[in-house]
């Protein structure tokens, strides 16, 4: 059939950065190897005025840089200001843990699968810095809580052993933020080994099986380069969730649809959840394909439906949005069609 102080504030921002999305970073290469894709985001507690600013040009420029290695692990990293952007919001600083449960809230009922975070990783940095005399001597600690949203669970806390720098007498300011850099590697791996084992609850169940493996949910491929089931005419070199809205369409066709569309349809990673009813169905369809591949691949399995997309279905494509309006009649109940999905 068809088918995520100047002194104690470098230390702050670097470590806190770093580790944190370090932590989300290091899943096992065995988890990877899986396909996980996991939705992720990390997102740093503030609200201690001790405790660096998400404003803080430290704290984007560790957090940048440590979101370029997670998406080698298979985590699908939901950038929190792109988020912001997409719906409108503005990103403040010193938030309590409450507000931040509350920005992953906001995204579900946006309803836009791209956005909306399976995992969630809230961190807090307590650091120090100790005057030795000769030398001066950087205390990092870094805490923090994991959180299952889609559950509703609290999956766990976690604490990274705490890490000690050496600096140069009377260290403070660019001097405190180059040696917490130069030492950033270190923090961002034992972070990351203790928050793999964390997350690697939601692994179980949650990946494609090892055979239908795709490249990183985020990672690049080079374009035209040939992925398993995704031929090179399709495959754009990038995952993207696609929000696949089908309005008045019978149970039996919704079915049908998806069923389709995940067993055939080249190029397929995985799914988000669904939501909805018989007037009107939204789920997240994560592909390597172009939306021009999904949209010309839908028309040709609504035409093996006997739903005519010229007049019995509107088909209508914004970016990531693929809109399937049925406007009239139904589709004949078929047993099997050959699959023309190229």
């Amino acid at each position: 059939m068809v088918r995520l102080s100047s002194l104690k504030k470098a230390i702050f921002g670097v470590v806190g950065s770093l580790a944190l999305v370090s932590c989300v970073t290091a899943p096992t290469p065995s988890l990877a190897q899986q396909g996980t894709d996991i939705p992720v985001i990390v997102m740093g507690e503030d609200s201690d005025p001790m405790s660096v600013a998400r404003t803080s040009d430290i704290f984007r420029r560790v957090i940048s840089q440590i979101q370029e290695q997670m998406s080698r692990y298979d985590f699908y990293v939901i950038d929190e200001e792109i988020l912001a952007v997409e719906l409108g919001w503005q990103v403040r600083a010193r938030r309590p843990k409450t507000e931040l449960i509350q920005v992953v809230q906001m995204a579900h009922l946006s309803r836009k699968p791209a956005l909306q975070a399976r995992a969630m990783v809230i961190f807090k940095i307590r650091a120090a810095a100790q005057n030795v005399g000769f030398a001066t001597k950087a205390m990092v600690r870094i805490t923090g809580d994991i959180y299952d949203y889609q559950a509703k669970r609290f999956i766990g806390s976690w604490e990274a052993p705490r890490m000690e720098f050496p600096a140069p007498a009377n260290c403070t300011g660019m001097c405190i933020q180059e040696i917490v850099g130069d030492n950033a590697r270190d923090v961002a791996g034992q972070v990351g080994d203790v928050l793999r084992k964390k997350l690697a609850y939601l692994t179980r169940g949650a990946g494609r099986p090892m055979a239908q493996a795709a490249p990183a949910a985020a990672a690049s491929v080079p374009a035209g380069a040939p992925v398993a089931g995704c031929p090179a005419s399709a495959n754009t070199g990038l995952a993207s969730t696609y929000s696949i809205v089908m309005s008045n369409f019978t149970t039996r066709e919704y079915l049908e649809i998806k069923n389709v569309m995940e067993n055939e349809f080249p190029c397929f990673i995985t799914t988000r959840n669904p939501y909805g009813d018989t007037s009107k169905r939204v789920y997240g369809y994560v592909s390597n394909a172009s939306a021009s591949k999904i949209e010309e691949w839908i028309n040709i399995l609504l035409i093996d439906m006997g739903l005519d997309p010229d007049s019995q279905v509107k088909v209508l494509v914004a970016g990531t949005e693929i809109m399937l309006d049925k406007i009239f009649g139904s589709s004949p109940q078929t047993q099997g069609r050959t699959p023309r999905f190229q």
